[in-house]
């Protein structure tokens, strides 16, 4: 648990001195981008301090540190793809936090691997993922409200990981960004997921970003600010890894998925 990591660590120290790992993925953290701003608190312990604190240690026994970050360290104000050189500038509680996450982690161990990703979808035990969500409620004949104006580039999970493993063995540190090969807003993105899982698509509807600010925050009481245009490019990775190795499109990653299902619950069955 990351909140207990950040209020205790010296467990953490007495976990890692008795476990000895040769590597540590930070893949865990606080994600819900709206309840950030509820809980930012919660949002600093989780994504900035604790990841920290797990890099020092990680450091002292001889295990390398790869901790996970987003897009949302950008604000998406300009349209553009975003490189790892970009200026940074979160707009919200999430993306500040996971910015300074990724500087905690560079200052207690340079050599450590920051992985920029986004909108990572694919096989997930707990369901959490935007498919899952999304092919759920269409399912249950539901509406499922999609922003027409927020650009990104959904990432298959299995491809992520892989390449997560790659550059560990290529000796990666540093910032990398590793998201799928198109840039997408999220209505196409629902539109096509539901085209290939054959579930209704009218019940897809498509709203602006500021339609999304205000429905969330009368439900909430407060709302993230969110960027539109979150679209990464992976240069650093391209030096490293030939595109044809890189992530999958939308389509092939779902066929993937489809006949790989990894243990969890395929979401249009």
């Amino acid at each position: 648990n990351l909140e207990d990591i950040a209020s205790t660590p010296q467990m953490f120290e007495s976990f890692l001195e008795l476990m000895r790992p040769h590597l540590v993925y930070i893949c865990a953290g606080f994600t819900w981008v709206d309840g950030c701003e509820l809980e930012p608190h919660k949002s600093e312990a989780v994504n900035s301090i604790a990841p920290g604190i797990i890099a020092k240690y990680s450091r002292r026994v001889g295990a390398k540190t790869v901790f996970y970050s987003t897009d949302y360290v950008f604000d998406g104000k300009v349209d553009k793809v975003w490189l790892e050189s970009d200026e940074v500038n979160p707009l919200n509680t999430y993306g500040k936090s996971k910015l300074q996450g990724e500087q905690n982690v560079l200052t207690a161990d340079p050599s450590a691997l920051i992985i920029r990703t986004t909108g990572v979808f694919g096989p997930d035990a707990a369901g959490k993922n935007f498919i899952y969500q999304l092919c759920d409620a269409l399912k249950s004949k539901k509406i499922f409200k999609c922003p027409t104006d927020q650009f990104g580039a959904p990432t298959y999970s299995v491809d992520l990981a892989r390449i997560s493993k790659t550059l560990v063995e290529k000796g990666a540190s540093g910032v990398f960004h590793c998201v799928g090969s198109e840039i997408s807003d999220r209505y196409s993105f629902a539109l096509k997921v539901a085209e290939f899982c054959e579930l209704p698509s009218e019940l897809i509807l498509p709203l602006t970003t500021e339609q999304q600010f205000g429905d969330v925050t009368s439900r909430l009481g407060t709302a993230a600010l969110r960027g539109k245009y979150l679209g990464l490019q992976s240069i650093r990775l391209e030096a490293l890894i030939p595109r044809s190795d890189q992530v999958r499109s939308i389509e092939e990653a779902l066929k993937h998925w489809q006949d790989n299902l990894a243990g969890a619950r395929l979401p249009w069955s």
